[in-house]
């Protein structure tokens, strides 16, 4: 019963998760229109091997770093300058398609363009850590022994179906509406400007507004 319930709430808080409009998702919906879907499950892959990783440290240290006010201080500041970063590339990727140049952050490596691009997912350490701390302290998933094992294969599962799932929403969006490929560079950078401005302000708030 205790592995059956863990691969429910792990399948099914991942899948949720991971189905916002996020960069990922973006990077991943550009590899499977340009490389085809043997490339973007590559990508996936490489994304949910770094997954793996952080989502058992999460669940052994969980307290540890919940409690480590400097650490998730300098996430919050890295998160900031990485979606800005994304800004630059994106308004960079639409000036450059406007001039007929190509530009694109991406290479034919897809398999360690998902691991890259997820090691600097710095934000998904609070995001685990506190789904962590709630689920182990509610009794909502028991980690003793190989139940970790089934939670943590079924948050695997979950991250790779709820991209996919979204990444075909897009290619199919794409297919139906015909203007929406010349404008999809403009909603990826309106999305990175977006979640740069979220983090930004989310920053000020905890930590500037008082001083």
């Amino acid at each position: 019963m205790s592995t059956f319930k863990n691969v429910i709430v792990g399948f099914a808080i991942s899948f949720i998760g991971s189905l916002p409009l996020g960069y990922l998702n973006i990077i991943g919906y550009t590899i499977h229109e340009k490389y085809g879907i043997s490339s973007l499950i590559q990508f996936l892959l490489g994304i949910i091997t770094v997954e793996f990783f952080v989502i058992y440290f999460t669940l052994v240290f969980a307290e540890k770093i919940a409690s480590n006010k400097k650490l998730l201080k300098r996430i919050e500041q890295f998160s900031i300058l990485f979606f800005l970063i994304l800004t630059i590339l994106a308004t960079i990727q639409i000036l450059s398609v406007e001039n007929n140049h190509t530009a694109t952050y991406i290479n034919h490596n897809f398999f360690l363009n998902g691991i890259l691009l997820n090691c600097i997912n710095l934000m998904q350490i609070p995001f685990w850590t506190g789904w962590s701390i709630y689920l182990v302290s509610n009794k909502y998933i028991n980690v003793k022994k190989y139940n970790k094992i089934s939670y943590l294969i079924a948050t695997l599962i979950g991250t790779l179906a709820g991209m996919t799932t979204f990444i075909m929403i897009l290619a199919k969006l794409a297919e139906k509406i015909s203007f929406f490929k010349n404008i999809i560079n403009y909603i990826f950078l309106i999305t990175f400007l977006t979640l740069f401005l979220i983090q930004a302000i989310k920053y000020y708030k905890k930590h500037l507004k008082s001083i």
